[in-house]
């Protein structure tokens, strides 16, 4: 049988989170990083388009982004069924709350 010490459990608690830490820190200078290299590309394409090609590129990302879209067709699949979900209402340890 392995048996650990409670000061031997808090030293490798104590290591791991400092490890924890190192490795958010790291992973937070590298998105930082990724971030501004976006926004300079952003920026270098927003500028080289005019308003029309602009607008056109907005419609796009809007179109395809746009979850509420989707949604709406989703929910236009699926059909009401007479009776859904009745079945539940005559088992007996539901109570029903009105």
């Amino acid at each position: 049988m392995w048996t650990w010490r409670k000061d031997d459990i808090e030293k490798l608690r104590t290591a791991i989170q400092k490890h924890k830490t190192n490795l958010m820190i790291g992973l937070l200078g590298d998105i930082a990083r990724d971030i501004k290299d976006i926004k300079s590309t952003v920026t270098v394409v927003h500028n080289s388009l005019s308003d029309q090609e602009r607008s056109k590129v907005v419609s796009w990302i809007q179109k395809e982004t746009n979850p509420t879209v989707k949604h709406n067709a989703a929910c236009g699949l699926r059909k009401k069924e007479d009776n859904t979900g009745e079945w539940i209402l005559r088992y007996e340890r539901v109570a029903v709350v009105a």
